[in-house]
This record gives structure tokens, C-alpha cells and sequence, in this order.
């Protein structure tokens, strides 16, 4: 499984994951692309998606 940060300067940051070839985008309850402002909005909504929290760690002790 891999998970793609795509950057748009218009837009911001859209997620995208992909597992065995078949990808897929992250989208909201209507069916539309989320967009996310920053990269830590992206990777703080990664933190709440259980089975996807367990496969990457986000390190910011020195952030």
C-alpha cells in the first residue's frame, strides 16, 4: 500500500492510495476530492484512519 500526497497550487493537497495497482482517491461523504490547506492537515487526517495509522508513524518532537 502507498499513500500519495499530490500538490495542486491552486487547490492545496489532495490524498491518494494506492494498494495491488487499483487507485484510488480520497473523497469526501458527496463523492468530491478532499482538499487539504497545509501538509499537516493532510497527515493529521491520516492519523484518525486506523488501519492506515499503522503502517507510517508521524515523528514531530522536533517539529
Amino acid at each position: 500500500m502507498q499513500i500519495v500526497l499530490k500538490a495542486s497550487r491552486e487547490k492545496g493537497y489532495a490524498l491518494w492510495i494506492e494498494s495491488d495497482g487499483d487507485i484510488r482517491k480520497v473523497v469526501n461523504d458527496n463523492g468530491k476530492q478532499v482538499w487539504f490547506r497545509t501538509v499537516d492537515q493532510a497527515l493529521d487526517e491520516l492519523v484518525n484512519v486506523p488501519y492506515l495509522s499503522e503502517i507510517f508513524i508521524i515523528e514531530r518532537s522536533n517539529w
